[in-house]
Order: structure tokens, then C-alpha cells, then sequence
């Protein structure tokens, strides 16, 4: 569980400081129940992110959670819900010229397709996420790896 957006949130939002902090208590909150498997609680505490970045304009942030929270959707087998949620974070990404951040929603989506069977249009994807962030390392990998493992299901 994460603690709720009213009352002592509310309260601790009185200043940036203090937002930029508690929005990045909900991040890591995320991370820890996703990690731990608890989806549910995870997907409340994106969604906490979420709805505070928006509410203060961070769209790095926004970004980030709307990608893990389409990340869990996927996991459990929510495409429709996923595939928005990817489109959005990709949206706000471009908007805010992040193209790292662009590049993981892209990157998330392609694995979406995978999972679905959609080979093609993975592969679009991948392609896309590959030219959009292809100057950052680990990204550039993941990516990679990501070809490599549909040219190995794919035999």
C-alpha cells in the first residue's frame, strides 16, 4: 500500500521540495511492490506518480510512471491498457524532447507486440526505439537484446 494522496500527502505538498520528494517516495514505492510482485500496490503507486507530476508539470516523471504502469499492464496480460499507456508516455516524452524516455515507451511497446505475436510490428517498434535512443548504452542493449531474443523464438 502506499499512503494516500489525501491528507498527509496533501499536506506534505506544500512546497517543490517537498512534492519532488514525495513524488519520488511514490516512485520508489513502485519500484520496491513491483519488484516484490505486488502489481496491484505498484500500479497505485504509478498511478500516485503519476497523477503528481501531472499535477506539477514533470513530465520526466510522467513519463517514467506512465511506462511502468503500461509495463504492469502488459505482465498481466491488459494490452488495451498497456498500449495507451505506452502511447501516453511516449507522448509526453517527444513533447518534452526526452528521447531516452521516448525510446523505453517505444522499446516497451515492441516487447508488447511480442508478446502478442505481432512480429512485425515489434519490429517496427524496436526499430523506431533504436533510432530514438540509440546514443544511450543501456537502452541501445536492451533493445538489441530484444531483437535477439525474437530472431531466437522466431528460430
Amino acid at each position: 500500500m502506499i499512503d494516500s494522496l489525501d491528507g498527509a500527502f496533501g499536506r506534505a505538498l506544500t512546497g517543490p521540495a517537498h512534492r519532488a520528494e514525495r513524488i519520488a517516495v511514490f516512485l520508489r514505492q513502485g519500484r520496491d511492490h513491483e519488484r516484490a510482485g505486488r502489481l496491484g500496490d505498484a500500479l497505485e503507486a504509478y498511478g500516485a506518480v503519476a497523477t503528481a507530476a501531472d499535477e506539477t508539470r514533470d513530465g520526466r516523471i510522467l513519463a517514467e510512471a506512465l511506462r511502468r504502469a503500461a509495463g504492469i499492464h502488459r505482465r498481466r496480460n491488459e494490452p488495451t491498457e498497456a498500449l495507451a499507456l505506452y502511447q501516453r508516455s511516449y507522448d509526453v516524452a517527444r513533447a518534452i524532447d526526452e528521447p531516452v524516455l521516448a525510446a523505453e515507451a517505444l522499446n516497451g511497446n515492441a516487447v508488447l507486440h511480442v508478446h502478442r505475436g505481432d512480429w512485425e510490428t515489434a519490429r517496427v517498434y524496436l526499430q523506431r526505439a533504436l533510432a530514438t535512443g540509440s546514443e544511450h548504452e543501456d537502452l541501445r542493449g536492451r533493445i538489441e537484446q530484444n531483437f535477439g531474443v525474437m530472431a531466437n523464438i522466431e528460430g
